[in-house]
């Protein structure tokens, strides 16, 4: 939710409110007075002159009336009363359903909060894993005194790697924050096109553990998004295909058209994923079971968390279907 939409809902939220009491106190009010005017005795007899048989009126007699001057402060202070008692009312109205408001207008903020708190402690540990390791393995090094060259190289090759793991998870964190503070130029993008480049990113990948990437994409699909976003998207569902998947086993990529949007489905063969795991898949920095984590690989916990942040960008969301050791279907739903 942006801060935009937070501004209308809460100016709604007031306006309506506002009205409610305003037409509440209204029609209370106007009852009351109303009331008063047609029982209260306000008016008294002062004269009566009998008028002759030949006289126009039919009942034979004049009523002049006039302001009852003793009366008139009681109505007053009846009026003023009803005032009072229903402004109490009011008060007591308004403050419920304010407290009511600000605990619906503090909720996304409250978290918002909590989520960075728990983003800022993820990231810090995913850190602090692969700094430690360089740490430790730079320091028992420079301790070794009979350090030749190939014990150097090997740990300069150990310590690259944990290197390339500190570079993806900080492209996987940036990719977070510009999912989320910045809007990218839109396009018609074709699908057909999209797949074909990412299959071939993967293709040898897919090769060394002797995977099948099989693709049935309609022809002449276009999407309105943004291209290199949603190639993101379909290289994190296809790794994460890839990655859990048997070796010699089959990865498939279908699309299917409906009238107002279009269905991407990435289907594994693999390990699939435990019922418990199924609500968390989506959250940054979560990852599976061992059995889904063994793998040295294995990332962050934030390629699917990417991926879902770019299909709602793009007015769409994804959903995941899974039986353990059968496989699992990723679905992204995009409309047109």
């Amino acid at each position: 939710m942006t801060f935009r939409s937070a501004y209308l809902r809460l100016t709604l939220w007031y306006t309506l409110i506002v009205m409610i009491i305003s037409v509440v106190f209204s029609l209370a009010l106007y009852a009351a007075v109303r009331h008063e005017l047609e029982h209260g005795p306000l008016f008294r007899t002062v004269n009566t002159f009998t008028i002759g048989p030949n006289n126009q009126f039919p009942d034979g007699q004049i009523m002049i009336r006039e302001p009852n001057p003793r009366l008139i402060p009681e109505s007053e202070a009846k009026f003023a009363l009803y005032l009072v008692e229903m402004n109490i009312l009011v008060l007591g109205l308004a403050s419920i359903l304010s407290y009511f408001l600000a605990q619906k207008t503090l909720e996304p903020i409250r978290e918002m909060t909590e989520s960075q708190i728990r983003f800022t402690a993820d990231a810090s540990h995913e850190l602090r894993t692969p700094l430690t390791a360089l740490k430790t393995e730079i320091e028992v090094a420079l301790r070794d005194k009979n350090l030749n060259l190939n014990q150097a190289k090997k740990l300069l090759e150990s310590n690259l790697e944990e290197v390339e793991k500190l570079s993806r998870l900080s492209n996987d964190l940036l990719q977070l924050v510009r999912q989320t503070t910045t809007s990218n130029a839109m396009e018609d993008c074709s699908i057909e096109e999209i797949v074909a480049e990412t299959t071939e990113k993967m293709k040898k990948v897919a090769e060394k553990r002797d995977i099948t990437i099989k693709t049935d994409v309609g022809k002449n699909q276009l999407i309105r998004g943004n291209k290199n976003d949603l190639s993101r998207l379909l290289l994190v569902m296809l790794d994460n295909a890839i990655k859990y998947s048997y070796d010699r086993g089959k990865v498939e990529i279908k699309t299917v058209s409906h009238k107002s949007n279009l269905e991407i489905q990435v289907i594994d063969h693999g390990i699939g994923i435990t019922a418990e795991d199924l609500p968390h898949l989506f959250e940054r920095f979560y990852r599976a079971d061992e059995s889904r984590s063994r793998n040295e690989n294995s990332g962050y916990g934030l390629g699917l968390a990417i991926a879902k942040q770019i299909a709602e960008h793009h007015r769409g969301h994804i959903a995941v279907s899974s039986q353990p050791g059968q496989g699992s279907i990723f679905t992204v739903i995009l409309p047109y």
